[in-house]
């Protein structure tokens, strides 16, 4: 690795900007599983919550490609990268295994091969199968991101791509993505992902007041064209530009904060896996013991599972060995 490259990526480790992105994902994850199940058609707070969740994923994908894209490594990095991963869902699915009640071999297999391609008990573990995937492409994509102007034609491209899924999902509804599983929905990852790049090499600022704004047209967006495509589901609306330029801002915006030294960032950025696994059990569980005769139910369940989530996360991590095994 030479100077300046390392130099960039300690600074980017230091920033913990790039932490607060991840916190922020990984409460947009909760709300958009806490909230589903509330919101109907009408318009309203978990509506709202559920709506502005859209970001949580693209911000995971931009999160890494900021990281990853332009640094240099040795051609086994993906490698150990995988095997990571890998690691940490057939641990993660032994746990979930001990406390199921299908102590079999065979339901321990499909936990964790059903888990890459949103299967099973542990659905959510979807994004490392993607994650996965770009780490297989890594150097290819770090190869085209080296090259300035290939980067910015791909970039684009990728962008057209985009556009083009998101106006065949308005004209011809969300199955146009539907019969394929998140994991291999490589276009909007992979996007979001270079994007994240783009966003490290190309700085600039945005004003705070970007957020609010791209947060309401993304809302009004969604309310007016889930009848269009027949579906409340908010991944369908990853490739369109409203999406787009909300995750922008609020990655511009935060990550010029520059923020340093924050203990609280610092703590909660270590509980992004922790919550990931747990966070789904955790908003079971609310459902089954919050009043379902509260107004506003799904917002009081999202509040209650990030609360939930975050204090039992912050537990089970004390619980020695436990950091070793919740690192990728």
């Amino acid at each position: 690795m030479n100077k300046n490259s390392k130099n960039r990526f300690m600074t980017a480790e230091r920033n913990q900007s790039i932490d607060l992105i991840k916190i922020i994902a990984m409460y947009g994850v909760i709300a958009l599983h806490s909230t589903i199940g509330y919101i109907g058609g009408e318009f309203c707070p978990s509506f709202v919550a559920y709506s502005l969740g859209v970001c949580a994923i693209p911000l995971f994908f931009c999160v890494s490609g900021y990281l990853l894209l332009g640094r240099e490594y040795a051609w086994s990095y993906p490698i150990k990268k995988i095997v990571g991963i890998l690691r940490f869902v057939v641990i993660a699915s032994i746990i979930f295994w001990l406390v199921s009640h299908h102590h079999t071999l065979q339901a321990y297999i499909h936990t964790v091969l059903g888990s890459f391609i949103q299967k099973g008990n542990l659905s959510q573990f979807w994004y490392f199968g993607s994650m996965i995937i770009i780490y297989l492409m890594l150097p290819l994509l770090n190869y085209i991101y080296k090259k300035r102007r290939l980067f910015i034609l791909c970039l684009i491209c990728l962008g057209l791509i985009e556009c083009g899924v998101f106006t065949a999902i308005l004209r011809n509804g969300a199955q146009v993505e539907s019969d394929i599983t998140q994991t291999f929905r490589l276009w909007n990852h992979i996007f979001y992902f270079m994007l994240g790049g783009c966003l490290h090499r190309y700085r600039f600022s945005v004003h705070w007041s970007a957020i609010p704004i791209c947060a309401t047209i993304v809302v009004i967006m969604q309310y007016f064209c889930n009848g269009l495509i027949d579906t409340t589901y908010c991944e369908y609306y990853y490739s369109s530009v409203p999406v787009m330029l909300f995750v922008v801002s609020i990655f511009v915006v935060v990550l010029n904060l520059n923020i340093k030294g924050n203990r609280l960032i610092k703590e909660l950025s270590i509980l992004f896996l922790p919550v990931y696994t747990f966070h789904i059990y955790i908003i079971g569980s609310c459902n089954r013991h919050v009043p379902n005769a509260l107004d506003n139910n799904g917002i009081v369940i999202f509040l209650a599972a990030c609360i939930a989530s975050t204090l039992f996360s912050y537990l089970w991590m004390k619980i020695p060995g436990m950091k070793k095994v919740f690192k990728i």
